[in-house]
């Protein structure tokens, strides 16, 4: 069910807050040749994005391919610099497949795996703003609760007006609402 964000008052929506549970699963990735190992199973340059980036925050949109060239699965990965992990937001349909294919390809990498854990964690939501006022405005609201909720929140790459959430399992959606 879609959560409208709105001043009430004025009648004014700001945003609609959609959940992505049953639709999308995290995988969580760690260890120290975590970028290595993206870099050679993804179709994108993961070192780019840590070089562009000060905070060493991203979010982008990736594709894995079998050894055929086919596609395994689709994802949003989306880097934490301060923990140094991976979060691959995934159809819930790819991740068994998804996860069978890094295994076979992980061989001596440092990397570890976790789906478990990631999704009774966090729950995605995606936040889809209605004007670039409202996202700035989101945004900033967001940015000050994430020191009280230890929520993460990323620029979905594929539309311009929308955030992708990580919120801890344990908030309530209401308190998301400005």
């Amino acid at each position: 069910m879609n959560h409208l964000i709105g001043a009430i008052g004025n009648g004014t929506i700001r945003a609609v807050l959609t959940p992505q549970s049953s639709k999308r699963q995290l995988i969580s990735l760690r260890g120290k040749d975590s970028f290595k190992f993206l870099q050679s199973m993804s179709t994108k340059n993961v070192m780019t994005h840590i070089e562009a980036d000060e905070s060493g925050e991203f979010c982008d949109f990736y594709n894995f391919l079998n050894s055929k060239g086919r596609l395994v699965s689709e994802a949003l990965t989306m880097y934490r610099s301060a923990s140094r992990s991976w979060f691959l937001d995934v159809p819930s349909s790819s991740v068994q497949p998804l996860l069978s294919h890094f295994q076979q390809y992980k061989m001596r990498n440092d990397i570890m795996f976790d789906i478990e854990e990631a999704n009774k964690a966090y729950k995605v939501y995606t936040l889809l703003a209605t004007t670039e006022t409202h996202l700035k405005e989101l945004s900033l609201w967001l940015l000050n609760q994430t020191s009280q909720l230890d929520l993460l929140f990323y620029q979905d790459p594929r539309f311009p007006l929308a955030l992708r959430l990580l919120v801890p399992s344990h908030i309530n959606r209401t308190l998301l609402t400005l």
